[in-house]
């Protein structure tokens, strides 16, 4: 069966259908989460990756617009370089990278995980929230400062991580 569009639910007498089909109660948040339609991909974008000066391909991401505008349009005006390469990820490098947990990078000031930037008026910008959970591997999301605000460090999921659910910001997958 293949569920498209929103998931509609009516409830009779206390008795929950939900595209057609009789739901207990108890089981409405399950069934809802079990047949969740992935986020929609507004845009995609790609770094080409190298390791030790051997090109290894491209890291192409889909990203989730609608799920935090924000967010990526700060990641999608850091990924064009244009005239000024100096704030964008050109170049840049992966400054941390915990085996079989996550990928950090985006520092495109000091390139260790200290700075940060954005497209925005000031370095750092508030943290959108969204009902995404870390419930699959390569999630793209915006690594957040002390303060919890964001700016221009993302981390890679290498696999799923619940202890991130509401933390941080999820704004898109490779």
């Amino acid at each position: 069966m293949v569920l498209t569009g929103a998931i509609d639910h009516i409830a009779f007498f206390g008795l929950i259908f939900m595209n057609s089909f009789f739901v207990y109660p108890s089981f409405k948040k399950k069934f809802k989460e079990l047949f969740r339609l992935h986020p929609k991909i507004t845009h995609n974008c790609f770094f080409d990756i190298e390791i030790d000066g051997k090109d290894e391909g491209k890291l192409v991401f889909e990203l989730f617009g609608e799920e935090a505008p924000k967010t990526v349009n700060n990641f999608l005006g850091l990924c064009i370089a244009g005239q000024d390469k100096s704030l964008s990820y050109w170049d840049h490098k992966f400054h941390k990278i915990a085996q079989d947990y996550i990928a950090q990078a985006g520092d495109i000031i000091n390139q260790d995980g200290t700075g940060s930037a954005s497209v925005y008026d000031a370095d750092t910008f508030e943290m959108e929230t969204n009902n995404l959970k870390f419930k699959e591997p390569y999630l793209l999301a915006a690594a957040k400062r002390a303060d919890g605000k964001v700016g221009s460090q993302f981390f890679i999921t290498f696999d799923e991580l619940p202890i991130l659910n509401r933390e941080y910001t999820i704004f898109g997958r490779i």
